[in-house]
């Protein structure tokens, strides 16, 4: 009798296997899901959405180089919980780019790439010698240098600007008449408010 009852069921079995197979029901396990997460954020973009986000050379929020600019993105490396490795701008005639930390809080990751990822501001800078101290009546005392704009820096109440100047990153008092727009695509981008 029960070889009958299982040469029945075992067909049946069969059966509801082909039509319903186990795999189906299997459920990724939590890990791989963060995983893959986290490899999508790294291999993406993330849009700087307030003044704050600083861009560090290090893993460490003691120093900030520079703000990174409201509106633009900076490209995702790798995540961890409190800092992400960033890269910002690309090696260019007048740029270079930026290889350092963001603050994983304060970046708002996006799942698209953006058409104009980085702020690409140039700016000229002129440098004046007084004639009295060279003595050359005009001669070689006004020099103009093209520089590539970064982001800002404030200490107390002046306000400086990263730059790349030639070769060489530094800082300079921040010109007046420095003014970009805003990179519009995040909004673009987000879902409509009812």
């Amino acid at each position: 009798m029960k070889k009958f009852i299982l040469s029945a069921l075992l067909p049946l079995v069969y059966f509801l296997y082909t039509i319903f197979p186990l795999a189906t029901f299997a459920v990724q396990p939590p890990k791989q899901r963060i995983s893959a997460t986290a490899q999508t954020a790294a291999s993406g973009y993330a849009c700087i959405l307030t003044d704050d986000v600083f861009f560090y050379p290090t893993r460490d929020e003691k120093r900030g180089l520079f703000l990174l600019p409201k509106t633009y993105y900076v490209k995702v490396l790798e995540t961890s919980p409190d800092f992400c490795k960033i890269e910002y701008l690309y090696d260019d005639t007048y740029v270079k780019k930026l290889t350092g930390y963001a603050r994983t809080s304060d970046l708002t990751f996006v799942d698209y790439i953006p058409e104009r990822p980085y702020l690409y501001y140039l700016f000229e800078v002129q440098y004046r010698i007084d004639e009295t101290i060279l003595e050359t009546d005009g001669f070689l005392n006004e020099l103009t240098v093209t520089c590539a704009y970064y982001g800002d820096y404030k200490i107390g109440s002046e306000l400086y600007c990263y730059v790349l100047r030639g070769d060489s990153f530094g800082y300079i008092p921040k010109p007046t008449n420095i003014s970009y727009e805003e990179n519009p695509e995040y909004a673009e981008h987000a879902p409509p408010t009812d």
